[in-house]
């Protein structure tokens, strides 16, 4: 004996029963226009699918070259070894970076990208340069670690630049910094160098006595 269905059960089974309907009549009376709807669907997933191949490997693609011009970055010093070799290398790492920049605008990768390029640029001297850098990367990101990196970097880049006044500005922003990816000594002893620069001996002098006192361990205070 088949089972009594409730009332509940019924009027589902009729809702179920009159979409099937209206959509089989649907289909009757449009079948251009279904068939149409379900090209474009089926013309949708497969570009949904060849744009998540493609931007996978444009990830893939700047994620090494990023990578390489990291391993680069940390691996040749143009400030110790003045050759031409690593002029060379220093060149081809500038002309990556911008490449990034350029390819990958308005992402955490051009940002770190401007980052790095305002390191080089200030260790070839090239002071002018690496403050655009800086403050380009200080304005496209607001990843705590990058910009408050930069900010340390563009602080030594102003102070050798001879614009004290912008120096200090720009170390006591990162000092503000609700986090701060540069511990709080090393801050204070940037500040300390750019005052002594600048010829005021005295605050340069205080902040050194500051970071006795308040980082006894520091090993900022056997330099």
């Amino acid at each position: 004996m088949a089972k009594k269905l409730t009332r509940k059960q019924i009027v589902k089974q009729d809702v179920v029963k009159s979409s099937l309907v209206k959509t089989w009549e649907t289909i009757q009376k449009y079948p251009i226009h279904i068939a149409a709807t379900t090209i474009a669907l089926a013309s949708l997933v497969l570009f949904a699918y060849a744009w998540f191949n493609y931007s996978n490997n444009k990830y893939n693609a700047v994620n090494e070259m990023f990578s390489k011009s990291f391993n680069d970055f940390t691996n040749i010093n143009l400030s110790l070894n003045k050759n031409e070799d690593n002029e060379k290398k220093y060149n081809d790492l500038i002309n990556n970076l911008n490449t990034i920049k350029r390819d990958y605008p308005n992402t955490l990768y051009a940002a770190e990208a401007l980052y790095y390029l305002g390191n080089v640029q200030m260790k070839k001297g090239d002071y002018e340069k690496a403050i655009q850098s800086l403050n380009e990367c200080i304005n496209l990101t607001n990843d705590y670690v990058i910009s408050g990196l930069a900010l340390y970097s563009l602080a030594k880049s102003y102070a050798s630049f001879n614009k004290y006044k912008e120096a200090i500005e720009t170390i006591e922003k990162l000092e503000k910094m609700e986090f701060k990816p540069i511990s709080k000594d090393y801050i204070l002893f940037e500040k300390a160098e750019i005052y002594k620069k600048k010829g005021d001996i005295s605050k340069s002098e205080a902040l050194l006595e500051q970071i006795k006192k308040d980082f006894p361990a520091s090993p900022l205070l056997n330099e």
